[in-house]
């Protein structure tokens, strides 16, 4: 049985947080190759996204878990366009996946109380009634 309407809609904190956070994020990318910033301040700007993600990851209604690899893997072609060498893209690529996997294991954890950890397609909450 699909859920009501109520329940998948997300509340207006949620709506306006998840929409700054991902200006935010756009901002930075923005900088980041827009060529403006220095290559060392650039390091900064990818850690500061990554962090971003997680934060983003951990919004009640934006947690699928497709989603997030998805912008982990946006960020780590973002970088391979910026430094175009493979050991900053490793190294990015790297923090990223320990973002993701920090982010995964937190789910699991919160998962624990019974429900199925890959059920419907939220990793952390059910958009389906069983």
């Amino acid at each position: 049985m699909i859920a009501t309407s109520n329940s998948l809609s997300p509340s207006f904190p949620v709506v306006l947080a998840f929409s700054t956070l991902m200006g935010l994020l756009c901002f930075l990318v923005w900088l980041s190759m827009s060529g403006i910033w220095k290559l060392w301040r650039s390091w900064g700007c990818f850690l500061l996204q990554g962090i971003l993600v997680l934060v983003i990851s951990f919004l009640p209604e934006q947690q699928q878990l497709y989603v997030v690899l998805s912008l982990y893997l946006a960020l780590t072609l973002e970088a391979l366009a910026v430094f175009q060498r493979a050991r900053p893209v490793l190294l990015l690529g790297g923090y990223y996946g320990l973002l993701f996997v920090i982010d995964f294991v937190i789910s699991l954890v919160q998962n624990l109380g019974g429900t199925k950890l890959l059920d419907g397609a939220s990793m952390r909450g059910s958009w389906l009634e069983t």
